[in-house]
């Protein structure tokens, strides 16, 4: 489920949140009917989440969260890049 990244930190990642839903649900990210109709016939699901990135410090505390209430927008890199070196994980 995660991967690493350099410096011994890790992107974690959440394949199955589009066949459960079960942690989308808990985190209110879940989109019920989220997928365009037409597309269960090319053997996609109807339901999607949002796409929600959330930074987290070592232990688990959450130092920034973005949950788009667009699915075609997303934060900037530039974004994700300020808040890792605000807190110190990553070099200014």
């Amino acid at each position: 489920m995660a991967s690493g990244i350099g410096g011994g930190r890790c992107l974690l990642r959440a394949p199955n949140l589009l066949t459960g839903h079960t942690l989308a649900r808990q985190l209110g990210i879940d989109s019920a009917w989220g997928i365009p109709t037409g597309l269960q016939a090319l053997g996609y699901a109807s339901d999607t989440v949002m796409p929600t990135g959330v930074i987290t410090a070592p232990g688990g505390r959450i130092l920034w969260a973005d949950e788009t209430d667009n699915y075609r927008v997303r934060p900037e890199p530039g974004t994700y890049l300020e808040v890792l070196r605000r807190e110190g994980l990553v070099a200014a």
